[in-house]
């Protein structure tokens, strides 16, 4: 699971797109298709961009605990409610973005098959 930080009015906070947040996103939208759809859209409702910031601090915050972190504690949706306005929403929205890319990258490491190397070793 990896977490990128993001900057929400001038603090730094771990943030991630996991199954918590995948699971409220379904909850929320009916569905992960829906969810993605209105979720990373350029047409985001206000309210829905709040939840998922909230929900994506969150889930990072909980990550960022499990993996021996003491991050700051994040702001709650009410709390993102109070601090954050329109002006804000483009540098955020961008930053959650790169976190969902983030979260969606895979590093996978092949192995040689046995017989191969045996192959490649009697040649």
């Amino acid at each position: 699971m990896k977490t990128m930080k993001i900057n929400v009015c001038g603090k730094k906070y771990p943030v991630c797109l996991n199954a918590r947040v995948l699971v409220a996103g379904e909850e929320r939208f009916g569905s992960l298709e829906k969810f993605d759809a209105a979720a990373f859209s350029p047409d985001i409702a206000f309210a829905d961009f709040i939840w998922l910031l909230a929900t994506m601090l969150d889930a990072g915050y909980k990550v960022a605990k499990r993996e021996g972190e003491e991050p700051e504690k994040p702001p709650t949706e009410e709390d993102l409610l109070d601090i954050i306005g329109l002006d804000d929403m483009p540098k955020i929205r961008h930053s959650m973005m790169k976190a969902q890319v983030v979260d969606t990258e895979r590093k996978v490491e092949l192995e040689t098959p046995k017989n191969e190397q045996t192959t490649q070793q009697s040649e």
